[in-house]
């Protein structure tokens, strides 16, 4: 093969890859015309003006080595000498790789990702195909409108995996195959995977302006430490979008935007195999749409961010969207609880998240999920829900809630509106070794057009405190039924229960009640609050053996403004208005209640009319 030129041109490089003696280069179109070239003995570097043809993106400058490297960018001439790529920052194409959108470019690539001397590697505009890659040494990918792509059947392989620190990552775009349902395979099995080699940990990942379009698992992470990861998408991927497993630690996720993920959603962490915590995670800046839906049981659809955590540290969730997602907004599930009685979750935050949703599932779900814990203290520490927006569009009254609290404790709710949900904020203690839920703090929330505004039910309540809430309910604005009360206070709540006389059973402002499960309440305090009540009372309690306060209220009601059953209670000036022509205050099952300074200012006119109109809720 003619070699185009024996005298000296100078090759692209910077003048420190320049040889001191500035010997000759040889310039050839392709890098088999190299191959098959015998290169004079003064001749001392090699060039190539494209790999498989000129201008291809492939060429580049070659030196003299004494054996044939263990990677791909080398050559061998007809003569016998081994040249091997100049340089650190290579492109795919010196490797072989076409980017034409048909030809395999695995084994180029892979060729390109083991060069120990690529401290950068670049892909050039196109669509590589690809599948099995891995990346073993720290290195940058970097890319510029390319595309690696496998859609055809290899659902056990990923497309990249990763297994080293230092690893940075830019501009590149990931596409596998599209699901249609849950019987077809889909492949990649990850689009890209970031796990160390024997379960060691390693640090330092950089993902950034990358897209993530279908496969089964669009990007997975795990035992990595600080990762940091912005202006992200996913999108039609199968099961999961961004996934963090076994403990990762320092995490930012800034700029994600997730669409139409099958099963899950656009975020979720999982802790099987490991005990490490997920410390350090702060999401933000994020929408996720219509997600979670794919399930074929519509009551196993999941989140728009899944948070499986059992022990966790220091998370914030802030500035997103979460819409139209099958099973709700987030989920923080306690599962595969260890036995380290030092383990908490504690010091999470979700603030500024706009939550819609069609249907009942909730917006916010603390659940207890898998194994109870032996470790009654174990329900979290330093928990807070802040200035969120939670609604909910064509609720059937079902059992979803716009937030529910299981088994957990030390949580703080507090200026999130939420709409159109059954219940605005449902607690079950259940789940944990003593089912039981303590320190929980709701206040100055805005929770309209639900049938309920907070409701308790099953399991044991400690150090509960409902404060400045506004609650506009159809059937009660604070409802406890079946749960054991222990030191609640409810107090300077606005609470206007909307239903009409008869529209439903015990209709009231705020309503106690046990049942065949139990239910009692113990130093419970209702004061300060503004309580009207349509269709009912504004205050009923029907919890044999109880006891509490009841005291400056203002009360508004159609029956008699406080009802109770059972129990020792104390009230005290209340101001009642009531349509109701007997007595303010019904004693009933033995009732021992004591009254004081109480006003009633609402007693039917001779003419069998009220004086006072009830105040109607507002639209």
């Amino acid at each position: 093969m003619r070699r185009l030129s024996t005298s000296w041109t100078k090759p692209p490089l910077t003048a420190s890859q320049l040889p001191e003696h500035q010997g000759s280069v040889a310039v050839f179109p392709t890098v088999a015309d190299a191959a098959a070239s015998s290169v004079a003995a003064a001749v001392v570097w090699l060039q190539t003006l494209g790999y498989h043809s000129p201008g291809d993106g492939g060429g580049g400058s070659y030196r003299p080595v004494g054996k044939a490297p263990k990677h791909g960018g080398w050559i061998k001439t007809a003569d016998g000498r081994c040249w091997a790529l100049i340089g650190n920052a290579p492109n795919v194409r010196q490797f072989g790789a076409r980017g034409d959108g048909v030809t395999d470019d695995s084994q180029a690539i892979q060729a390109a990702l083991n060069d120990p001397q690529a401290l950068s590697l670049h892909f050039p505009a196109g669509t590589y195909r690809a599948i099995g890659l891995n990346l073993t040494r720290s290195c940058s990918l970097t890319g510029d409108g390319a595309e690696l792509v496998w859609d055809e059947p290899e659902p056990n392989k990923d497309l990249l995996r990763v297994s080293a620190g230092n690893f940075f990552i830019s501009k590149l775009r990931f596409r596998g195959a599209i699901y249609k349902d849950l019987d077809t395979p889909v492949a990649p099995a990850t689009l890209l995977r970031i796990f160390s080699k024997n379960d060691d940990e390693i640090a330092n990942v950089r993902i950034l302006d990358c897209d993530f379009v279908g496969g089964l698992v669009a990007c997975a992470i795990g035992i990595v430490t600080d990762v940091l990861i912005e202006r992200i998408r996913f999108e039609h991927c199968r099961n999961y979008g961004l996934t963090l497993l076994r403990g990762p630690r320092n995490i930012i996720v800034r700029g994600l935007i997730a669409r139409n993920i099958g099963t899950y959603g656009g975020v979720k962490t999982g802790i099987h195999g490991t005990t490490r915590a997920t410390e350090n995670l702060v999401i933000t800046d994020f929408v996720i749409s219509d997600c979670g839906k794919l399930h074929a049981n519509p009551g196993n659809a999941q989140e728009g961010i899944d948070l499986a955590c059992g022990f966790a540290r220091q998370w914030v969730i802030s500035n997103g969207v979460i819409s139209d997602c099958g099973g709700g907004g987030i989920e923080l599930k306690v599962s595969d609880i260890v036995a380290d009685p030092s383990e908490v979750f504690e010091d999470i935050v979700i603030s500024r998240v706009v939550v819609n949703l069609i249907g009942d599932m909730p917006a916010i779900k603390f659940n207890w999920h898998g194994p109870r814990s032996e470790q009654s203290g174990k329900h979290g520490r330093r928990i807070l829900i802040e200035g969120n927006i939670f609604r909910h569009r064509e609720a059937t009254r079902g059992p979803g809630a716009g937030i529910i609290l299981m088994a957990w404790s030390d949580i703080t709710i507090l200026n999130n509106r939420i709409e159109g949900s059954r219940t605005g904020i449902l607690m079950r203690a259940l789940g944990a070794s003593d089912d039981s839920a303590s320190r929980i703090h709701i206040g100055s929330n805005v929770i309209h057009g639900v049938a309920y505004g907070i409701e308790a039910r099953a399991g044991t309540f400690r150090d509960l405190r409902i404060t400045g809430n506004d609650i506009h309910a159809e059937t009660s604005g604070v409802h406890f039924e079946g749960a054991e009360l222990v030191d609640i206070e409810i107090d300077h709540n606005t609470m206007v229960q909307s239903s009409p006389p008869g529209a439903s059973s015990h209709s009231a402002g705020v309503t106690i009640f046990d049942n065949a499960a139990g239910g009692q309440a113990a130093n419970l305090v209702l004061h300060g609050n503004w309580i009207t009540a349509r269709g009912g009372h504004a205050v009923e309690i029907a919890a044999r053996g109880s006891e509490g306060r009841v005291f400056n209220n203002i009360l508004t009601s159609h029956l008699a403004p406080v009802r109770i059953a059972g129990g020792a209670w104390e009230i005290v000036s209340n101001h009642f208005f009531a349509e109701y022509p007997g007595e303010p205050v019904q004693a009933a099952d033995s009732a021992a209640i004591t009254q004081a300074f109480n006003f009633d200012r609402a007693r039917p006119s001779p003419a069998g009319k009220p004086r006072h109109a009830l105040p109607r809720p507002s639209e």
